[in-house]
Protein backbone atom coordinates (compact mmCIF):
# COMPACT_ATOMS: atom_id res chain seq x y z
CA UNK A 1 0.00 0.00 0.00
CA UNK A 2 1.27 3.16 -0.82
CA UNK A 3 0.41 6.62 0.78
CA UNK A 4 -0.08 9.36 -1.58
CA UNK A 5 2.48 11.20 -0.67
CA UNK A 6 5.28 10.80 2.23
CA UNK A 7 7.74 13.22 4.14
CA UNK A 8 11.26 12.09 3.50
CA UNK A 9 13.81 13.43 5.75
CA UNK A 10 15.02 15.37 3.08
CA UNK A 11 11.74 17.44 2.85
CA UNK A 12 11.80 17.74 6.55
CA UNK A 13 15.13 19.52 6.24
CA UNK A 14 13.60 21.57 3.24
CA UNK A 15 10.87 22.75 5.17
CA UNK A 16 12.61 24.05 7.95
CA UNK A 17 11.17 24.59 11.39
CA UNK A 18 7.38 24.08 10.63
CA UNK A 19 8.55 20.63 9.04
CA UNK A 20 10.39 19.65 12.46
CA UNK A 21 8.06 21.06 14.75
CA UNK A 22 5.71 18.66 13.26
CA UNK A 23 8.02 15.87 13.68
CA UNK A 24 7.97 16.41 17.05
CA UNK A 25 4.89 17.25 17.66
CA UNK A 26 3.76 14.01 16.37
CA UNK A 27 6.46 11.79 18.19
CA UNK A 28 5.14 13.69 21.50
CA UNK A 29 1.34 12.69 20.40
CA UNK A 30 2.54 9.17 19.40
CA UNK A 31 0.67 9.43 16.21
CA UNK A 32 1.79 6.13 14.91
CA UNK A 33 -0.50 3.33 13.13
CA UNK A 34 0.95 -0.05 12.68
CA UNK A 35 1.64 -1.84 9.29
CA UNK A 36 1.99 -5.51 9.01
CA UNK A 37 4.45 -7.11 5.93
CA UNK A 38 3.86 -10.57 5.65
CA UNK A 39 6.16 -13.39 5.79
CA UNK A 40 5.95 -16.64 3.68
CA UNK A 41 7.49 -19.86 3.97
CA UNK A 42 9.22 -21.91 1.10
CA UNK A 43 8.91 -23.72 -0.77
CA UNK A 44 4.99 -23.21 -0.93
CA UNK A 45 5.17 -19.66 -0.24
CA UNK A 46 2.33 -19.55 1.88
CA UNK A 47 1.95 -17.10 4.61
CA UNK A 48 3.20 -17.71 8.32
CA UNK A 49 3.18 -14.44 9.85
CA UNK A 50 3.44 -11.03 9.53
CA UNK A 51 6.43 -7.76 10.67
CA UNK A 52 5.09 -4.92 12.71
CA UNK A 53 6.26 -1.76 10.97
CA UNK A 54 5.42 1.53 12.83
CA UNK A 55 4.22 4.55 10.85
CA UNK A 56 4.33 8.19 11.90
CA UNK A 57 1.82 10.45 10.58
CA UNK A 58 3.35 14.01 10.72
CA UNK A 59 0.53 15.25 9.16
CA UNK A 60 -3.19 13.45 7.68
CA UNK A 61 -1.47 12.64 4.49
CA UNK A 62 2.70 12.52 5.12
CA UNK A 63 3.91 9.79 7.28
CA UNK A 64 7.51 8.74 8.19
CA UNK A 65 8.86 5.29 8.40
CA UNK A 66 10.97 3.91 11.24
CA UNK A 67 14.74 4.82 9.70
CA UNK A 68 13.12 8.44 8.95
CA UNK A 69 11.87 9.07 12.21
CA UNK A 70 13.91 7.13 14.80
CA UNK A 71 16.76 9.16 14.57
CA UNK A 72 15.06 12.82 15.21
CA UNK A 73 13.29 10.48 18.11
CA UNK A 74 16.29 9.38 19.74
CA UNK A 75 17.72 13.07 19.71
CA UNK A 76 14.66 14.59 21.58
CA UNK A 77 14.33 11.39 24.09
CA UNK A 78 10.95 10.75 22.49
CA UNK A 79 11.48 6.55 22.26
CA UNK A 80 10.42 5.62 25.32
CA UNK A 81 6.96 3.32 25.32
CA UNK A 82 7.57 3.50 21.35
CA UNK A 83 8.38 -0.51 21.42
CA UNK A 84 5.76 -1.27 24.21
CA UNK A 85 2.75 0.62 21.57
CA UNK A 86 3.99 -1.73 18.91
CA UNK A 87 3.75 -4.88 21.18
CA UNK A 88 0.58 -3.99 22.70
CA UNK A 89 -0.74 -3.42 19.09
CA UNK A 90 0.17 -6.74 17.63
CA UNK A 91 -1.22 -8.74 20.90
CA UNK A 92 -4.41 -6.76 19.95
CA UNK A 93 -4.46 -8.07 16.64
CA UNK A 94 -3.32 -11.55 17.47
CA UNK A 95 -6.89 -11.78 20.08
CA UNK A 96 -8.67 -10.44 16.95
CA UNK A 97 -7.66 -13.08 15.03
CA UNK A 98 -7.80 -15.82 17.23
CA UNK A 99 -11.69 -14.92 18.22
CA UNK A 100 -12.44 -14.75 14.02
CA UNK A 101 -10.83 -18.57 13.98
CA UNK A 102 -7.49 -17.23 12.06
CA UNK A 103 -5.09 -19.03 14.48
CA UNK A 104 -1.06 -20.09 14.21
CA UNK A 105 0.03 -16.48 12.83
CA UNK A 106 2.58 -14.98 14.17
CA UNK A 107 3.65 -11.01 14.24
CA UNK A 108 7.03 -10.17 14.84
CA UNK A 109 8.35 -6.55 16.47
CA UNK A 110 11.49 -4.84 16.53
CA UNK A 111 13.16 -3.42 19.44
CA UNK A 112 16.45 -1.90 21.05
CA UNK A 113 18.91 -3.03 23.21
CA UNK A 114 17.75 0.29 25.41
CA UNK A 115 14.12 -1.59 25.74
CA UNK A 116 15.58 -5.23 26.69
CA UNK A 117 18.45 -2.97 29.18
CA UNK A 118 14.57 -1.56 30.78
CA UNK A 119 14.09 -2.95 34.34
CA UNK A 120 10.20 -3.13 33.61
CA UNK A 121 9.91 -3.87 29.75
CA UNK A 122 9.88 -7.54 30.14
CA UNK A 123 7.47 -7.45 33.00
CA UNK A 124 5.28 -5.65 31.08
CA UNK A 125 5.47 -7.31 27.90
CA UNK A 126 4.64 -10.22 29.89
CA UNK A 127 1.40 -8.56 31.24
CA UNK A 128 0.54 -7.91 27.46
CA UNK A 129 0.53 -11.41 26.55
CA UNK A 130 -1.47 -12.58 29.42
CA UNK A 131 -3.76 -9.72 29.24
CA UNK A 132 -4.25 -10.84 25.53
CA UNK A 133 -3.66 -14.29 26.17
CA UNK A 134 -0.98 -14.81 23.84
CA UNK A 135 0.33 -18.24 22.79
CA UNK A 136 3.44 -19.24 22.97
CA UNK A 137 5.54 -18.51 19.14
CA UNK A 138 2.64 -15.88 18.53
CA UNK A 139 4.87 -12.88 18.96
CA UNK A 140 8.80 -12.68 17.65
CA UNK A 141 11.52 -9.89 19.48
CA UNK A 142 13.59 -9.03 16.51
CA UNK A 143 16.74 -7.24 18.14
CA UNK A 144 19.79 -6.01 15.32
CA UNK A 145 23.07 -7.87 15.52
CA UNK A 146 24.61 -4.87 16.49
CA UNK A 147 22.45 -4.54 19.38
CA UNK A 148 23.14 -8.01 20.80
CA UNK A 149 23.23 -8.13 24.27
CA UNK A 150 26.92 -8.78 25.76
CA UNK A 151 27.33 -7.96 29.55
CA UNK A 152 24.18 -6.59 30.63
CA UNK A 153 22.54 -8.21 33.88
CA UNK A 154 19.42 -6.22 32.68
CA UNK A 155 19.16 -7.70 29.66
CA UNK A 156 20.27 -11.09 30.19
CA UNK A 157 17.34 -10.90 32.29
CA UNK A 158 14.95 -9.47 30.05
CA UNK A 159 15.49 -12.13 27.48
CA UNK A 160 15.16 -15.21 30.31
CA UNK A 161 11.72 -13.65 31.10
CA UNK A 162 10.82 -13.14 27.55
CA UNK A 163 11.80 -16.46 26.36
CA UNK A 164 10.56 -18.26 28.99
CA UNK A 165 6.49 -16.48 28.24
CA UNK A 166 7.09 -17.89 24.71
CA UNK A 167 8.45 -15.07 23.00
CA UNK A 168 10.40 -16.30 20.03
CA UNK A 169 13.95 -13.92 20.05
CA UNK A 170 14.92 -13.01 16.36
CA UNK A 171 18.55 -11.51 15.66
CA UNK A 172 17.59 -9.09 12.67
CA UNK A 173 19.98 -7.64 10.03
CA UNK A 174 22.22 -10.91 9.95
CA UNK A 175 25.54 -10.13 8.55
CA UNK A 176 26.09 -6.30 8.83
CA UNK A 177 27.34 -6.58 12.47
CA UNK A 178 30.59 -8.76 13.59
CA UNK A 179 28.66 -12.06 14.53
CA UNK A 180 31.64 -14.58 15.02
CA UNK A 181 30.29 -18.54 14.79
CA UNK A 182 30.26 -19.04 17.83
CA UNK A 183 28.43 -16.16 18.77
CA UNK A 184 25.82 -17.40 16.02
CA UNK A 185 25.77 -20.76 18.65
CA UNK A 186 25.63 -19.23 21.51
CA UNK A 187 23.65 -16.55 21.07
CA UNK A 188 19.65 -17.21 22.89
CA UNK A 189 17.68 -15.95 20.00
CA UNK A 190 15.59 -18.80 17.86
CA UNK A 191 15.30 -16.67 14.45
CA UNK A 192 18.39 -15.31 12.20
CA UNK A 193 16.78 -12.96 9.85
CA UNK A 194 19.58 -11.93 7.44
CA UNK A 195 20.11 -8.66 5.94
CA UNK A 196 18.78 -7.48 2.33
CA UNK A 197 22.20 -6.68 1.65
CA UNK A 198 22.91 -10.29 1.10
CA UNK A 199 19.82 -10.59 -1.08
CA UNK A 200 20.59 -7.83 -3.31
CA UNK A 201 23.29 -9.68 -4.75
CA UNK A 202 21.50 -12.95 -5.87
CA UNK A 203 21.17 -15.02 -8.20
CA UNK A 204 24.02 -13.10 -10.19
CA UNK A 205 26.84 -13.48 -7.72
CA UNK A 206 27.88 -16.69 -7.84
CA UNK A 207 29.96 -16.34 -4.47
CA UNK A 208 27.18 -14.51 -2.86
CA UNK A 209 24.76 -17.69 -3.43
CA UNK A 210 27.38 -19.70 -2.05
CA UNK A 211 27.17 -17.33 0.95
CA UNK A 212 23.88 -17.65 1.28
CA UNK A 213 23.61 -21.26 0.72
CA UNK A 214 26.31 -21.83 3.46
CA UNK A 215 24.78 -19.18 6.22
CA UNK A 216 21.22 -20.80 5.78
CA UNK A 217 22.24 -24.30 5.85
CA UNK A 218 24.64 -23.51 9.08
CA UNK A 219 21.58 -21.63 10.38
CA UNK A 220 19.21 -24.38 9.87
CA UNK A 221 21.75 -27.18 11.16
CA UNK A 222 21.93 -25.04 14.20
CA UNK A 223 18.02 -25.99 14.85
CA UNK A 224 17.02 -21.94 14.09
CA UNK A 225 14.50 -20.66 11.90
CA UNK A 226 15.57 -18.41 8.82
CA UNK A 227 14.12 -15.21 7.30
CA UNK A 228 15.24 -13.92 4.05
CA UNK A 229 14.45 -10.24 4.16
CA UNK A 230 14.94 -7.75 1.56
CA UNK A 231 13.34 -9.88 -1.65
CA UNK A 232 12.69 -7.57 -4.69
CA UNK A 233 12.50 -9.93 -8.02
CA UNK A 234 11.19 -12.84 -9.31
CA UNK A 235 14.79 -14.10 -9.71
CA UNK A 236 15.53 -13.64 -6.24
CA UNK A 237 12.45 -15.55 -4.72
CA UNK A 238 12.99 -18.45 -7.70
CA UNK A 239 16.72 -18.89 -6.55
CA UNK A 240 15.45 -19.24 -3.41
CA UNK A 241 12.28 -21.19 -3.69
CA UNK A 242 14.54 -23.62 -6.14
CA UNK A 243 16.67 -24.68 -2.84
CA UNK A 244 13.18 -26.35 -1.50
CA UNK A 245 14.67 -24.98 2.09
CA UNK A 246 12.12 -25.81 4.79
CA UNK A 247 11.89 -23.63 7.72
CA UNK A 248 12.68 -20.68 6.05
CA UNK A 249 10.55 -17.72 5.16
CA UNK A 250 11.11 -15.05 2.58
CA UNK A 251 10.20 -11.31 3.03
CA UNK A 252 10.59 -8.04 0.97
CA UNK A 253 8.18 -5.24 -1.06
CA UNK A 254 8.81 -7.86 -3.82
CA UNK A 255 6.23 -10.24 -2.27
CA UNK A 256 3.85 -7.41 -0.43
CA UNK A 257 4.73 -4.16 0.85
CA UNK A 258 3.35 -3.53 4.74
CA UNK A 259 -0.41 -3.46 4.45
CA UNK A 260 -3.03 -2.72 6.91
CA UNK A 261 -5.05 -5.26 9.67
CA UNK A 262 -7.77 -5.62 7.77
CA UNK A 263 -5.50 -6.47 4.43
CA UNK A 264 -3.43 -8.89 6.64
CA UNK A 265 -6.40 -10.85 7.87
CA UNK A 266 -7.75 -11.42 4.41
CA UNK A 267 -4.36 -13.55 4.08
CA UNK A 268 -4.56 -16.02 6.81
CA UNK A 269 -7.10 -18.97 6.37
CA UNK A 270 -9.39 -19.57 8.63
CA UNK A 271 -7.47 -23.21 9.02
CA UNK A 272 -4.54 -21.91 9.79
CA UNK A 273 -2.18 -23.38 11.81
CA UNK A 274 1.41 -22.76 13.30
CA UNK A 275 4.43 -23.01 10.84
CA UNK A 276 6.84 -22.99 14.01
CA UNK A 277 8.74 -25.94 14.66
CA UNK A 278 8.13 -28.44 17.61
CA UNK A 279 11.70 -29.52 18.74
Amino acid sequence: MTPTSSLCPAALAASGSTGRADLLKALENRQFSVLLQPQYLLPGLSVCGFEAIARLHVTPDQWLAPEQFLPSAHAAGLTDGMALHVIESACITLQSWRGSGRQGMFIAVNIEMGDLADVLFAPRVCRLLVQHRIQPGELEIELSEAHMPGSCDIADTSIHLLRQAGVRLAMDNFGTGHSTLSRLAELPFDVVKIDKAFVSRIPDASRACTLMTSVINLCLALRKDVVVSGVETDAQLRWLARLRWHRVRVQGNGLSHPITEPLAREQIPLTSRSHHPQY
